[in-house]
């Protein structure tokens, strides 16, 4: 139910239960007032009664005290017979009842006539004493009308008490019901929506104390269920913000700590480069002499002399390249920045690297390429350096006249999306966070082990560039795949970049 019906039917309710109360107490006051015009008549009956039985009793005593004077109480007793006519006729008449029982009244009626017949007809003093026997029956009869009216009085009273308690009784009733109804519907209406209201009080509380997991569960009316459901929805994004903060969060860090940490190889290079790359020049140097001295047609030259020979050489001059690696990382090479269509640079790099993964056996592919051109800024030389790099780390990590090698590129919301992916040893999670920390490497003790230098130098290679690059794997076995993202030329341009 919604909050406005739930509203609208408290509402009509409350009508109803006024409306009850108010039907009981007009028909009662109906009947009361029925009850008070019967007692008014019946009163008025009354009144009439003792002023005809007052004016029988003077017009009695008039004719007792003086037989011979007949002439004004003929006449008061034909006037009291007019007003008996006048109400049995239904004429109004100021001195006549209201309302009269037509029995009574035609009693009364017979016995004033005989009166009025016996003072007309015999003058003598029988005729007087048969006018007050008329008359002391007509008292009789008007002296029973009114204790008739007094009783009818009475029991109208009896029930017009009786009729007001049961109608004070039933509005007090109606009243206490209707009262108990509101009561009941105004607290439900309370629960259902002070309930929600407190869950959803508490829980923005909570969200805003960072409980970011917090959720209410979606009940009550409609209008409030909604605004439960548009709340989860709310506290939903805010996670979903908060989650993808954090994660860029620990990202940045975790670039930081790797930017740091070069910062240190670059300054421990620095120092050290310098004066190993001599001792290292005169090793390779006497090694190369030896080997000038003592060449391999010389029968007298062991092999395994000559092999010393070339493995210290070589040995001499890896050690070389990786501290010239350091320094590469410790005074990077300014960049030369200029419009690279990237589709075309891979095409140029490629067959450059397929004698490599000749020589291992495996396959060096490329996806196809956007037909529209993707342009970067950037140094030719290094983002050449990049990708040998990449290349170098997928065909060292597939297995030899199996594996196989993808590039591919893309685009996707504004950025170049370069990727370069190897089905070969993969990567846990361990060696995913410090895939590219420097001297890092899963080649340690093989034919050809790496320095753990060639991604550190990537990394610095794609931040110089204002890009991003990212490491992932399905897990060890499964292969890897590396994704550099570079800005578009226009959108350095629109940043104001170089």
């Amino acid at each position: 139910m919604s909050l406005g019906r739930r509203l609208l039917l408290q509402l009509a309710l409350a009508t109803v239960a006024l409306a009850a109360v108010a039907t009981v107490g007009f028909l009662g006051l109906a009947q009361l007032n029925q009850k008070l015009t019967a007692s008014l008549g019946e009163y008025e009956q009354l009144r009439w009664a003792y002023d005809a039985g007052l004016r029988l009793a003077r017009v009695r005593q008039a004719l007792e005290s003086s037989p011979s004077s007949r002439e004004a109480e003929r006449l008061e007793l034909a006037m009291l017979k007019g007003t008996l006519e006048d109400a049995l006729a239904g004429r109004p008449s100021l001195r006549g009842p209201g309302r009269v029982d037509p029995d009574f009244a035609q009693a009364l009626s017979q016995r004033l006539t005989a009166a009025l017949a016996a003072l007309k007809g015999d003058s003598s003093p029988v005729g007087a004493t048969r006018a007050a026997h008329e008359l002391n029956v007509a008292l009789n009869l008007v002296s029973g009308a009114s204790g008739d009216a007094r009783r009818r009085i009475a029991a109208l009273e009896a029930q017009a008490q009786t009729q007001q308690r049961d109608i004070m009784l039933a509005i007090a009733g109606l009243s206490l019901a209707a009262l108990l109804v509101m009561l009941v519907a105004g607290l439900l209406h309370y629960r259902a929506v002070m309930g929600p209201l407190h869950r959803l009080t508490r829980a923005t509380d909570d969200l805003a104390s960072g409980e970011l997991s917090r959720r209410v569960e979606v009940t009550g009316d409609t209008e409030l269920s909604s605004l439960a459901t548009v709340f989860n929805d709310m506290a939903q994004r805010l996670q979903t913000s908060h989650d993808d903060l954090e994660q860029r969060v620990r990202t940045r860090g975790l670039q930081l700590a790797r930017a740091e940490r070069l910062a240190s190889v670059g300054l421990l290079a620095a120092g050290v480069a310098h004066e190993v790359n001599n001792p290292l020049g005169i090793i390779a140097g006497q090694a190369e002499l030896a080997l000038h001295q003592h060449p391999q047609t010389d029968v007298g030259t062991p092999d395994d002399l000559r092999q010393r020979l070339e493995a210290i050489r070589d040995e001499a001059f890896r050690c070389k390249e990786i501290t010239q690696r350091l320094m590469t990382l410790a005074r990077p090479t300014p960049v030369a920045f200029a419009t690279l269509d990237l589709a075309g640079f891979i095409d140029e790099v490629l067959p450059l690297m397929r004698s490599e993964a000749g020589r291992r056996g495996c396959v060096l592919d490329c996806d196809a390429m956007p037909q529209s051109a993707l342009t970067v800024r950037g140094d030719a030389a290094q983002l050449k350096q990049l990708l040998i790099n990449l290349l170098l780390n997928a065909i060292a990590a597939v297995e030899e006249k199996k594996g196989v090698v993808r590039v591919s590129l893309d685009i996707e919301n504004e950025t170049a999306m370069l990727r370069v992916c190897d089905d070969g040893l993969g990567m846990d999670a361990d060696t995913l966070a410090k895939v590219f920390d420097p001297f890092f490497t899963t080649r340690r003790g093989v034919r050809q082990p790496a320095s753990g230098l060639g991604l550190s130098v990537s990394l610095a290679i794609v931040h110089e560039h204002g890009g991003e690059i990212v490491a992932a794997s399905d897990g060890p076995g499964r292969g890897s795949c590396f994704t550099v993202r570079l800005p578009l030329a226009k959108n350095q341009a629109q940043a104001g970049g170089v």
